[in-house]
């Protein structure tokens, strides 16, 4: 279990820190730095607390929620298009108590301008992303891919926004699992660096 957890807690690690770091670039010498000149946040960063309802394939179903969070990071551009790494931590009740953690990839299409930070703010959006789910069910551990979709908007809160979104998810069987379905739903706070 504690190989298992280190190998996806690195994994999320280095899929989070692949981004240049922005301190490392350099504003010539003979350029003034003002408001317009200046760099904006180069990154969205956030936790959410989710909980879905969850129906595997040959039993019944019952309530995950992420515990204590799924933390991301948005790398942020002018474009629609966001790639966001994330990874979840979930604690799942569904017959045996199981722990699990998962890092994943979401692309995030933003459907009209908002305001904010590369008008991010108040501007609904589409997501899709992909996942590898490691857990440990006590007798053995496995891992299982998954594929998700949803919809969302932020809210101002202060100088960070709060954000809402609705999901549909579907886990393939493996790892001993079968495969399931999921409906939820996530909130939490974005913070732009």
């Amino acid at each position: 279990m504690v190989k298992l957890l280190g190998c996806a807690l690195l994994v999320g690690c280095l899929v989070m820190s692949s981004a240049p770091v922005s301190a490392q670039r350099k504003t010539p010498a003979n350029t003034k730095t003002t408001a317009s000149t200046t760099p904006g946040p180069r990154f969205e960063i956030g936790g959410d607390f989710a909980a879905s309802y969850t129906k595997p394939s040959d039993v019944d179903g019952g309530i995950n929620m992420g515990l204590p969070v799924d933390v991301r990071m948005g790398f942020l551009t002018h474009k629609k298009l966001m790639w966001e790494p994330r990874i979840s931590f979930l604690l799942t009740t569904i017959g045996a108590t199981t722990y699990t953690i998962t890092p994943g990839l979401n692309v995030l299409y933003r459907l009209k301008p908002g305001s904010g930070p590369y008008k991010l703010v108040r501007a609904p959006y589409i997501t899709g992303g992909v996942g590898v789910s490691f857990f440990d069910l006590g007798g053995g551990s496995g891992s299982q891919f998954s594929l998700g979709a949803g919809v969302g908007k932020r809210v101002p809160f202060g100088s960070a926004a709060t954000r809402l979104e609705a999901f549909l998810g579907y886990a393939f069987e493996g790892g001993g699992l079968p495969s399931s379905f999921s409906l939820g739903t996530r909130i939490g706070l974005s913070f732009w660096r």
